[in-house]
């Protein structure tokens, strides 16, 4: 997978970034703010929204919902709420009546986007925080798990690691219905090929790990920072 840069670019939805071409990948990054994002969601996305019981994860929840929304509408010429989604029968969410592949994921503060026009994709990002022997052994593989070995419990590496496997299970459209533990993407390998998928690790900054996984690899993947348009 080409990274066109190895840093993030600032860009606003719609306000110029570069055109979607055929063979390419955009992975947009937002910080999960409150903003007016509320009013763009529909009736289910206020249901979900509503059943989180804590309020910063209400909110969260809203803002990524509410860029998915104005980035998605950007590229298909729509307003951000006139988008209807619905879900194919393995679960994954899909724009009804548009030809675009996306992927949404979000952790802390922060959540990613992928979009592209003609490439099953998963994206996964994860703050980083404490983590024990229970989660390694629930999604490493034996080869991965071997590797963990003498290395210790280092968050950084196994959330790494959780990125590009949870990235390559959505690409995929099973998602953790399939068990982790069963497909090795490598403990501490930035980029590696699975099933047929292309994984690699994001840049991103202190705290966070990110991965993208394409179906098929062999695109020019496009690293966006999402900025509110100024009115």
């Amino acid at each position: 997978m080409n990274m066109e840069q190895l840093e993030w670019r600032d860009a606003a939805p719609g306000g110029g970034c570069a055109p979607m071409r055929a063979g390419d990948v955009h992975v947009w990054q937002f910080e999960l703010t409150p903003g007016d994002d509320e009013a763009l969601l529909n009736v289910d996305e206020h249901a979900r929204a509503q059943r989180f019981v804590h309020r910063r994860d209400r909110d969260r929840y809203v803002a990524a919902h509410g860029w998915m929304r104005r980035i998605l509408g950007a590229y298909i010429g729509r307003s951000a709420k006139a988008l209807s989604f619905g879900r194919r029968s393995d679960g994954k969410p899909v724009l009804v009546d548009a030809d675009l592949c996306f992927n949404l994921s979000h952790s802390g503060s922060c959540g990613l986007l992928a979009v592209a026009g003609d490439a099953e994709l998963g994206v996964d990002v994860e703050a980083w925080c404490t983590v024990d022997a229970t989660l390694a052994d629930a999604v490493l593989s034996p080869g991965e798990h071997a590797a963990l070995c003498g290395r210790g419990l280092d968050a950084p590496l196994l959330l790494g690691c959780w990125t590009r496997k949870e990235a390559c299970l959505k690409a995929l459209g099973c998602g953790l219905m399939r068990d982790p533990r069963s497909i090795d993407v490598g403990l501490d390998q930035a980029t590696r090929e699975v099933l047929g998928v292309e994984l690699r690790a994001l840049p991103f900054g202190e705290g966070y790990s990110a991965a993208l996984a394409v179906v098929g690899g062999g695109r020019s993947a496009l690293l966006l920072r999402a900025q509110r348009a100024v009115h």
